[in-house]
């Protein structure tokens, strides 16, 4: 580059000082426009190129792709503007060097919460919108993925900070539907027959009024266990992870509503050990904590 601004001033006759801040300037605004172009191009690939559910990883793999280039661009103008100006960039770069190994000696955690977020972005572990259980117990949706840590919300609506190196998921539930199923004990008197046909008419409700909570309409599943007084029923149903608690709690309650309805047609049956007014239901959820 110095020998490029002798040669422009011996052909333009002007001052070599003006010579080498006008390479200068056409190495900076070179530099700028370059970077520009480069996000311009990233951004229209992400909007354009990608479906919504990888836009996420793929924005901030790339916006952390874009920032490495960067850093390495304007290393490299900045030797040449040195060069330009008869300041020799080796020992520059050396020292550079040196400083470069002290402080990443003193930033570790910040470099490997930096690579574990990139690694996390390739390998597709997560993306924002999942609900995920990590080793260090949270449990909650994934908000964020940044460069240095990922944010979860969980189910309480507390945000969790978890660095990028401190991430290690046990269990992804954002990757299809969930299986929620409710258990309900029911007496005698009525028989399992009329507990399917009650979920039938349970499953028609549900398809008629809140059928978008639903993947697969509440079902029949068999009687899992009994005792002296009752037998357990259990019915299945199938949704996504943003309406399981929900969904479970309404396909429980509409059945013990129906069942209810359906004990008081004979008078005196309940037995005197149970709850005349409640039945007792629990739900079995597949593999979720609520956090």
């Amino acid at each position: 580059m110095a020998l490029l601004a002798q040669k422009l001033h011996m052909l333009t006759g002007i001052p070599l000082l003006a010579s080498r801040v006008f390479l200068a300037m056409a190495v900076l605004l070179f530099t700028w426009a370059l970077l520009a172009a480069g996000s311009r191009l990233l951004h229209r690939f992400i909007e354009e190129g990608t479906d919504l559910p990888k836009k996420a990883r793929f924005r901030t793999f790339y916006f952390l792709l874009y920032n490495v280039l960067r850093i390495v661009v304007w290393m490299y103008a900045i030797a040449f503007i040195l060069d330009t100006f008869g300041i020799h960039t080796a020992s520059v770069l050396t020292a550079a060097g040196i400083g470069g190994i002290a402080i990443a000696l003193g930033a570790q955690s910040v470099v490997n919460d930096v690579i574990s977020g990139a690694l996390l972005l390739l390998d597709n572990y997560m993306n924002v919108g999942d609900y995920v259980a990590l080793k260090d117990g949270v449990v909650g949706e994934v908000q964020e993925i940044r460069l240095r840590h990922t944010i979860v919300r969980g189910y309480t609506g507390m945000r969790y900070m978890v660095p990028n190196s401190k991430v290690q998921v046990i269990t992804n539930y954002g990757k299809g539907p969930l299986q929620a199923d409710v258990t309900v004990e029911v007496p005698y008197s009525v028989s399992p027959e009329t507990v399917k046909q009650l979920v039938q008419d349970v499953s028609h409700r549900i398809k008629t009024q809140h059928a978008k909570e639903f993947v697969t309409l509440p079902y029949f599943i068999g009687v899992e266990k009994s005792n002296a007084l009752t037998y357990t029923v259990a019915v299945g149903a199938r949704t996504d992870i943003k309406h399981f608690w929900s969904a479970a709690r309404l396909v429980r309650a509409l059945l013990i509503e129906a069942l209810q309805k359906e004990s008081a047609c004979y008078e005196g049956t309940w037995p005197s050990a149970a709850a005349p007014a409640t039945l007792k239901a629990t739900t079995q959820e597949t593999g979720v904590k609520k956090s």
